[in-house]
């Protein structure tokens, strides 16, 4: 099986992206793509996160999920991106780290530690 995948994407939930970027927006565009593993994007924010529990099953035994009733062939992983600010030389410094995690549980475990430091609902994409 040949994989075409997109592993960084963002939800409604991150600044400068599409009101309209829903699950079933999703499902739609990656098929007209051709995408058949797409990252959920924005896992730790709380409202998608919510709505990604709700919408997803669990394939057994593979860290992936597929959409409840959909018969599209399209997984996805839970994915986010994590920004970090750092200094070098008295400059600023910004890291984004893309974060794949193997189940909805595991994003809950670590929202709740990043819920912490910092206000994961003010964008999808956090900054510590």
């Amino acid at each position: 099986m040949i994989i075409y995948a997109d592993l960084h994407i963002h939800s409604r939930y991150s600044g400068a992206t599409s009101e309209k970027m829903s699950i079933g927006e999703l499902l739609t565009f990656a098929s007209l793509k051709g995408i058949n593993l797409l990252g959920t994007g924005d896992a730790l924010h709380p409202l998608w996160l919510k709505e990604l529990k709700e919408a997803f099953e669990e394939i057994p035994g593979t860290g992936l999920y597929k959409v409840k009733d959909s018969s599209a062939d399209l997984y996805f992983v839970i994915q986010t991106e994590v920004g970090t600010i750092h200094e070098v030389k008295g400059k600023a410094r910004r890291i984004h780290h893309v974060v794949l995690m193997p189940s909805l549980e595991v994003a809950e475990q670590i929202a709740d530690v990043l819920g912490k430091l910092g206000d994961l609902r003010a964008d999808g994409r956090p900054v510590f």
